[in-house]
């Protein structure tokens, strides 16, 4: 997330019956205490009364303090915003008897975070715990489910002291993979069966919070992706700089062939990754291996990933997809340019990061877990953004282009293109531009020989684009 405010809706009980008394009385301090000030100025000028100056201004002050109080009020009870930042929380006024008038709470102060379900019904409570205040408990149901993901995902990357429920986390996955309309059956769940389906039944736990690596160096924070063979910790390093810690496991009960080449291509991928050098790819530190599992320490973004800038501010328009566009091409051209040449594979909205507002940051790889790819044919990347190829266990860097092409329809209709299917913009968005409409057409061709085959060549067009769209900017 970048350090803008984030507002999410909290449309409680409470601020509901003060809607509901300031509607009832709505008449009096808008229409009729108006009226009789109006009366009563226009009477005390009329018959030149005598009235004391002092306690006419007396009484048109009451008068205009209810009036304005009424306004206020009003203006008080449409406030619904919890505002998220990297400072902290920003709540409501009506929060103010729970919160003691504090109503600025510091990310610092957040202890504890936990999962309530109420007896005899559905709905559930958020309990935050904060250091030297009240326990605050949200009623989730007076959430919708974008800004509840939004509040956790605000938990999960701010609240550094915050330790969260196993409940809360698993309530976390389930509304991301409801937002995403996975229907509660992630990516991860449906990689996992299929690797279930190959090796049967393993045993693989994530590493808990606190625990020691190194040798006491790395302590774990908390866990921040977990699926198949592996898991993503945010971790803390000798108490101080804060870094991302991707886990992979070899599965111990495949066959010695497909054991031996799966730690081939994990030994193999594992040292180019680590070779990377370029500002706009989270930079990987180190990579070791510690009780026979896997482990790189990655560069921790604090950012916010492409598809929750779009949920929360709307989607860009085309000259800024364009600006995006070349900044994505550069970093697959430092990609595919090296030697061996490094596919992504999981070139999605999820895995590029806005540093900045301008700045584009790309923090996961699927090649990463290549080395379960080959040994087993098991897919890595989001459905709706792998090239047909890619399904085939075929992966090329004409795959990569597919995905930017489907990541570009994201970022300009806020949807995720239909998986292994061409891309037509003008479907979706009738005013895009022909060359836009073509060029993500293109990259997304069905077979790998009919896309553009090079992401210089990519590179080139947007940059013809580029300057059209500035030409046709100037001409306006």
């Amino acid at each position: 997330m970048t350090e803008h405010q984030i507002a999410i809706s909290y449309n409680s009980r409470l601020r509901k019956l003060n809607i509901i008394l300031l509607c009832l009385f709505l008449p009096v301090w808008s229409m009729i205490l108006p009226l009789f000030l109006i009366l009563f100025i226009g009477w005390n000028t009329v018959t030149q009364s005598h009235l004391n100056l002092w306690l006419t201004i007396f009484i048109v002050g009451i008068f205009g303090i209810f009036i304005l109080a009424g306004f206020w009020l009003s203006y008080m009870a449409e406030d619904d915003k919890i505002y998220l930042s990297k400072n902290g929380l920003i709540f409501p006024w009506f929060f103010s008897y729970q919160l003691a008038n504090n109503l600025r709470l510091s990310w610092s102060k957040l202890r504890h975070a936990e999962l309530i379900t109420e007896n005899n019904s559905r709905s559930k409570i958020l309990l935050l715990d904060f250091a030297n205040v009240t326990l605050l408990p949200l009623n989730l149901k007076y959430l919708k489910n974008n800004d509840i993901e939004d509040l956790l995902l605000a938990i999960e990357l701010w609240g550094i002291n915050c330790k969260r429920s196993d409940e809360l986390i698993q309530y976390q996955n389930l509304i991301q993979n409801s937002n995403k309309g996975l229907d509660q059956i992630s990516y991860t769940q449906l990689w996992q069966e299929e690797l279930s389906r190959r090796f049967n039944a393993i045993t693989f736990i994530p590493l808990e919070p606190n625990h020691k690596l190194q040798n006491g160096q790395l302590t774990v924070i908390r866990q921040l992706a977990f699926g198949g063979f592996s898991a993503i910790y945010l971790v803390q390093k000798a108490q101080a700089q804060l870094f991302v810690l991707k886990e992979a496991v070899v599965p111990q009960n495949c066959d010695l062939a497909q054991k031996l080449m799966a730690e081939k291509y994990l030994s193999r991928e594992f040292a180019m990754l680590t070779k990377l050098n370029h500002p706009q790819i989270a930079q990987i530190y180190d990579c070791f291996v510690e009780a026979e599992r896997n482990y790189l320490l990655i560069e921790y973004i604090n950012g916010i990933d492409l598809r929750q800038y779009v949920r929360q501010n709307g989607v860009f328009n085309e000259y800024q997809v364009i600006d995006i566009a070349i900044q994505l091409s550069l970093i697959l051209e430092y990609l595919h340019n090296c030697n061996p040449c490094i596919i992504h594979r999981d070139f999605t909205p999820d895995n590029i990061v806005f540093k900045n507002e301008t700045e584009i940051v790309v923090i996961d790889f699927g090649c990463a877990n290549e080395f379960l790819g080959t040994a087993t044919g098991t897919l890595v990347g989001k459905q709706a953004y792998i090239a047909p190829e890619q399904f085939r266990g075929q992966a090329s860097p004409q795959s990569d282009l597919y995905a930017l092409g489907g990541s570009l329809f994201y970022l300009l209709t806020g949807q995720d293109p239909i998986p292994l299917t061409q891309t037509i913009t003008k479907d979706t968005l009738p005013g895009i531009s022909d060359n836009m409409n073509n060029l993500i057409s293109n990259l997304t061709c069905f077979e790998s020989s009919q896309r553009l085959q090079t992401i210089g060549e990519v590179l080139k067009l947007l940059k013809s684009l580029k300057s059209f769209s500035a030409d046709s900017v100037k001409g306006n």
